[in-house]
């Protein structure tokens, strides 16, 4: 039979060409949110930074974050900042590993079966982790992720797989056991290629421990590997003896008593359907509990995405971070936190494709780069370390010693003789400093460019960068006094 000829691509050549060809860039992103850890004090700064690197990712994790589902309370976000500081770190992550996947998968080539493993997968989740709520679990966003990501192997495949795409889902049409029919067409199982993917994107210990065949040792593997078999049964309707005999196992694993259970399973899939119905994943796949039928399982239309990569001046969401930074002076003071939404609101706010905020630090020796935003952000923080003891001072000195803004190329006006080390790491570009101040003293400074994308600098962002850099300094103020009563 033609579907027992031997594979084309061989279960590494299937990681290969997902890692390095296909879907790198989702790896990337997965991977650089996987990376990021809540234990270390720049967590924040690390998980804005990997969101605004995609702008499509910021514009759906707003969103998202001003629904209501998230945001019960109805607080105006307007900052991924501001997102992480009021959501919490795991649920901002969560949300971000969310619309990356649902993003990279929706475009693929089979797009009614990524529909229905993206809205399992979502249920799943939703179920792994609110049991593991109801039973003080503890990482239940870790369950969450691993839950998310169990099918990941599945969810690549299809969205590239063409030719042995249809031959699957022919033998899987034609009544052949998911497995078996897996082997028969690839050569390996599904299962594997997501073992090979979540080892080689490093998508985390408890996802990997999830995926052993032997769950019996494993709760939090037993508990995902339940879920997700809910969320298979369940597509039939919830008054069928499979559904109840997940349901027991589920009971017997949790400690709950059978009623908890089916009560807790009904509640956790009117909350997926919820969820689904934000990402645009499907929502009419998972089946209500009542029984009543929704036609069709298409997407709900994706949130628009941004025009550009860079962003453009926007002087309505200008206002919108600096009423949040007032927020945040009086509902949290946190000096780091608000020095990277002033970043956000020169980054997002003014268009600038470089942003960053430096330091003084070494004794007032140096000043060196703190957090970074927009293009070549890593790379900004790894070379902006310059001296602040040369007897001639760099631009950067005379910005900390005047206290005042200066636009560096400003029309009009002879270019200033910069530092070759400045030109040599950051180039020849015209560029805007601010000092930030804590009292009479400067202890930082702003720094923006449009050089990746060469548009000129002007006098309205020049005056709104100046303007984010004075409010910080105010509001430092008022959160140092206030700490001192």
């Amino acid at each position: 039979m033609k579907d027992q000829e031997k594979p084309a691509i061989s279960l590494n050549g299937w990681i290969e060409k997902l890692k390095g060809h296909d879907l790198p860039v989702f790896g990337r992103t997965v991977q650089g949110i996987m990376n990021v850890s809540d234990k270390l004090d720049s967590s924040f700064s690390e998980l804005a930074k990997v969101i605004l690197q995609d702008a499509s990712m910021t514009v759906r994790v707003l969103k998202l974050a001003n629904a209501v589902h998230y945001n019960p309370h109805g607080y105006a976000i307007s900052t991924i900042s501001r997102s992480i500081a009021l959501m919490g770190f795991e649920q901002v992550r969560n949300l971000s590993l969310t619309v990356a996947l649902v993003d990279a998968m929706v475009k693929g080539a089979n797009r009614e079966r990524l529909n229905l493993e993206l809205a399992r997968s979502i249920h799943a989740a939703t179920q792994a982790r609110n049991f593991a709520r109801q039973t003080a679990e503890d990482g239940q966003e870790e369950i969450f992720v691993a839950a998310l990501l169990f099918h990941v192997g599945e969810l690549a495949f299809w969205s590239l797989a063409e030719e042995e795409g249809r031959k699957l889902a022919e033998a899987l049409r034609r009544g052949m056991p998911k497995a078996k029919a897996e082997v028969a067409v690839l050569g390996f199982q599904l299962k594997q290629l997501t073992r090979g993917l979540a080892q080689e994107w490093r998508l985390g210990e408890t996802l990997l421990d999830s995926l052993e065949n032997d769950t019996a040792k494993n709760p939090r593997g037993r508990l995902i590997s339940l879920c997700h078999e809910l969320a298979e049964v369940t597509e039939n309707g919830w008054q069928h003896d499979a559904v109840r005999a997940v349901q027991k196992k589920l009971a017997t694993l949790t400690g709950m008593e059978g009623v908890e259970v089916v009560e807790a399973t009904q509640a956790n899939a009117h909350a997926a359907r919820r969820i689904c119905r934000h990402f645009g994943a499907g929502h009419g796949l998972i089946r209500p509990p009542e029984e009543t039928i929704e036609l069709g399982g298409e997407p709900e239309p994706a949130v628009a995405e941004a025009e550009a990569a860079i962003p453009r001046y926007d002087p309505t969401l200008q206002l919108n971070i600096l009423r949040d930074m007032t927020a945040i002076g009086h509902e949290r003071p946190d000096f780091n936190l608000l020095l990277q939404m002033a970043l956000e609101g020169i980054y997002r706010g003014i268009g600038m494709d470089r942003a960053l905020f430096a330091l003084v630090g070494d004794g007032h020796r140096e000043i060196r780069a703190k957090f970074a935003l927009g293009v070549q952000a890593q790379h900004m923080l790894e070379v902006f370390c310059f001296p602040l003891t040369a007897k001639k001072p760099n631009i950067f000195q005379e910005a900390l010693n005047t206290k005042q803004g200066i636009w560096v190329g400003k029309p009009g006006q002879p270019f200033l003789d910069i530092d070759r080390e400045i030109v040599s790491k950051l180039g020849r570009s015209a560029f805007f400093v601010m000092p930030v101040m804590l009292g009479d003293k400067s202890f930082g400074l702003f720094y923006a460019d449009r050089m990746p994308s060469g548009r000129p600098l002007d006098q309205q962002s020049f005056e709104n960068f100046e303007y984010f850099a004075l409010q910080t300094s105010l509001i430092l103020d008022h959160i140092t006094r206030r700490q001192k009563h």
